[in-house]
Order: C-alpha cells, then structure tokens, then sequence
C-alpha cells in the first residue's frame, strides 16, 4: 500500500536534498591541494581523454556545461600549477588540447583512488544491495525531473 506525501515527507526530501547539494565539495575537500572546480577540470579531461582521445578546451566546456570562459581560469591556474599543459591543435590553429601532466595524473589517480575508498566504505556501511537500490531510485529521480536516463 502506497502512502501518500505528506508535508512531512516532503520537507524531510528537501532537507535531504539540500545537505546533498553540499557533497562535491565536502566529499573532495583537498586532494593534493586542489580545490572542488580544479578536481572537476581534472575528471572531465580524465574522462573525455577516454572517449575521444584527446580534449579540446571548447569540449571541456560543453562537457562541464558552461561556457569556455567560464573554464578557462581554471584552466589557466592547471597550467601554472603544472598539472596540465595546452597545446595548439595540428589540424586547427585556434583550438587548444589540453593533455594532464605527470603531475596531472597523479592528482588524478589520487582523486580516483579517494573516491573508490570512499564509495567502499559507505557501501559497507549501508550494504551493497542499498547502494544498487539507491543508483535505481537516483537514476529515475533524474529521469523524471530531466526527463531523460
């Protein structure tokens, strides 16, 4: 028997959603010195170097869903930080790649590494058949306010 949503229910979501807004940036907190947006900047790159080999800037930006000066800052501060360097396209002048560093992939490996121990820990304490309900109940959360899986 379903019940139905009380007020209740629905402030006890909100809250619930509210403290998961704050996540990212208390779950990352300081690997190797990088703030939440630098490690963001680091696993799109990660990411996109998997599936199409290499990244251009413009890419990077519609990956993250923001405009290129948006990400270029940080781009900026990578670069001067050493963990990525930018280099012009062979087929286009005006694009820039971005390759990580050894220092780059090392931050990366180390941000991977926290978040598979993290992950672990908490399906141990939760149990790993919540965790797979929680990815299902996750996935259609976000199919029905975005309409898409």
């Amino acid at each position: 028997m379903e019940r139905s949503v009380s007020e209740d229910i629905l402030v006890d979501f909100l809250n619930a959603l509210d403290r998961i807004k704050h996540f990212p940036k208390r779950v990352h907190g300081k690997i190797d010195g990088l703030r939440y947006s630098e490690l963001a900047l680091i696993f799109a790159i990660g990411e996109l170097r998997e599936k199409n080999g290499k990244v251009i800037a413009s890419d990077l930006a519609s990956a993250l869903l923001v405009s290129k000066a948006a990400v270029t800052p940080t781009i900026r501060l990578l670069s001067k930080k050493g963990l990525i360097c930018r280099q012009t396209e062979d087929s286009d002048a005006r694009k820039t790649v971005l390759v990580l560093t050894e220092k780059g992939e090392a931050a990366l490996k180390n941000a991977h590494d926290y978040h598979y121990r993290l992950f672990s820990e908490f399906a141990g304490f939760i149990g790993v058949e919540k965790v797979v309900e929680l990815t299902a109940l996750l996935n259609l959360f976000y199919a029905f306010f975005f309409g898409r899986v």
